[in-house]
């Protein structure tokens, strides 16, 4: 008796461990590592592609900071306050630009405005080109919009023949540059205009409304100053 007892104390554990669904158990275990195995490789994956992302981003903005990298530098201001007034027209770029078209506007009264279309062929790198007041002129009653634009450097290039024009008197004001447009080293064209830089088409006297209407007179100058631009190179908004 004895040992039959203990015999069946034996098998009582064993048919236990018999009972227990192991096949399931590691089925179950194998469906949950495959889980976390997927819930891993999702995560790595969006972060991987979120990285990428990031990448292809800056890639983007890296090449769309070369190509406007010599535009950025072609800036403009009026100084209308000082002993001198003028517009101002910089390149800060170790390399010229071309193809340059320079509008802006000035007033004789409230009522009566004056447009200056301005064509260079160039502006030389590293260079600052200065129209001051006293060096513009307008003609009385002639509209700017039979005008071409006029080159203050190459006559035969552009602009119509000023047999005779006024000086702008002391109560004019300069109101503004319209915009400046022009071509960089690899012949790609931008305009600036109210600041902003964008790529463009060059301008042409016929499409210029910014600032003017055919009542404004048509404003040219005698002459434009060139000087050195500081710290040529540094690059600008």
């Amino acid at each position: 008796m004895g040992n039959r007892e203990e015999s069946q104390d034996e098998e009582q554990p064993k048919r236990g461990l018999q009972r227990i669904p192991w096949v399931n158990i590691a089925t179950m275990i194998t469906v949950i590592i495959g889980i976390g195995s997927l819930a891993f490789t999702g995560i790595a994956t969006y972060y991987g592609a979120e990285v990428s992302k990031d990448q292809l981003d800056q890639s983007r903005e890296d090449a769309d900071r070369e190509t406007r990298n010599q535009a950025m530098r072609v800036t403009y201001w009026v100084d209308a306050a000082s002993k001198h007034p003028g517009v101002h027209l910089m390149n800060r770029s170790p390399d010229p630009v071309s193809r340059v078209s320079l509008a802006f506007t000035a007033s004789l009264s409230a009522e009566q405005g004056l447009v200056f279309p301005i064509w260079l062929s160039e502006l030389p790198p590293c260079s600052e080109l200065v129209i001051y007041k006293e060096s513009m002129r307008y003609q009385d009653r002639v509209s700017w919009d039979r005008a071409r634009w006029y080159s203050p450097v190459a006559a035969d290039v552009g602009g119509p023949k000023f047999m005779s024009s006024q000086k702008l008197p002391a109560s004019a004001l300069i109101t503004g540059v319209s915009f400046v447009s022009f071509a960089d080293r690899d012949g790609q064209d931008w305009k600036r205009e109210s600041g902003v830089l964008s790529m463009d088409e060059p301008s042409a006297v016929g499409g210029f409304t910014a600032k003017a209407s055919p009542k404004n007179w048509l404003g040219h100058v005698t002459q434009i100053d060139m000087k050195s631009a500081p710290l040529c190179g540094d690059s600008t908004g």
